[in-house]
């Protein structure tokens, strides 16, 4: 089994729906900040214009790590498909996958070279082979061996295989939703003939975006929360416990996912448990 998406509630993907319909972003990443980029205390907040300055330059950055001889991508995990559209219009043979039914939409006006499949990585079934296999903040929601049993099976001899995303910094750190660190990872990848040949940390660069939602947490959603409830137990005795008793599931659910994102966008603790690195593979058949 995959990864839970501890943010599903009722087959409503609540990070989704909170990132594009009310923050109205167009990319689900933690984006690249440079060091031009970066605040200073003195300097404005980050702003949502930055953020979404920052999730293009991570777009940016998934490109340039691209072989140049590269002409056909399996982009795994697509979420909302900016990247995959970003592929599409530089002339690179793109086919997108998720599972989400929700990502389905973001896929209706098509390119002619892209491709939608609504699947799990784990139960992809074409005939189609690829230059490269891309994995932008999707390696963590699949069992690590599937994955690269399923890259084995989809990449071209001598083909690439291009993550990006968060890996422990080392095995002892407790966290269900990251299962490997870097070295247990490589350690994988070869035993599947996937060789390393690249590895950038760049947990530096998404630092910002992980203060700017753990400040924003803090400023808006807390207090929000507070106000929520003293507002229900302000209520008679009566009223308030039937109001917790018939929505228990969805306050329940709430502060689960509060407490999940209060935790992991913690600055102090990302940088003490996580490392968020790019790593390029190639497939040695």
């Amino acid at each position: 089994m995959g990864q839970q998406n501890i943010t599903e509630f009722d087959g409503l993907d609540l990070e989704l729906f909170f990132c594009t319909e009310i923050l109205k972003l167009t990319s689900l990443h933690y984006g690249f900040w440079e060091e031009s980029d970066k605040l200073t205390e003195d300097d404005k907040k980050i702003t949502l214009e930055c953020v979404r300055n920052a999730q293009q330059k991570y777009t940016d950055m998934l490109i340039e790590a691209i072989p140049k001889e590269v002409k056909s991508i399996l982009d795994v995990g697509c979420g909302i498909g900016d990247v995959s559209r970003a592929l599409s219009k530089l002339e690179y043979d793109v086919t997108a996958i998720s599972p989400d039914t929700n990502h389905a939409q973001y896929f209706e006006n098509r390119f002619s070279k892209l491709t939608f499949f609504q699947t799990k990585f784990e139960d992809l079934n074409i005939d189609n082979r690829f230059d490269l296999i891309l994995m932008s903040e999707s390696q963590n929601y699949f069992p690590t061996e599937i994955g690269f049993r399923q890259c084995s099976s989809f990449l071209l001899p001598r083909g690439y295989l291009l993550v990006a995303g968060m890996f422990r910094k080392d095995s002892g750190s407790k966290i269900v939703e990251v299962p490997n660190t870097i070295e247990d990872y490589i350690q994988i990848a070869g035993e599947y003939g996937l060789l390393l040949i690249e590895n950038v940390d760049i947990t530096q660069n998404i630092l910002p975006t992980v203060s700017f939602i753990y400040e924003s947490m803090e400023n808006y959603v807390e207090p929000g929360i507070k106000m929520l409830n003293q507002f229900i137990s302000s209520m008679a005795p009566v009223k308030s416990a039937l109001i917790k008793f018939i929505f228990r599931k969805q306050i329940n659910k709430s502060a689960q996912i509060y407490n999940y994102y209060r935790k992991r966008t913690d600055p102090l603790f990302f940088q003490e448990n996580l490392v968020y690195a790019r790593l390029l593979f190639q497939y040695n058949v």
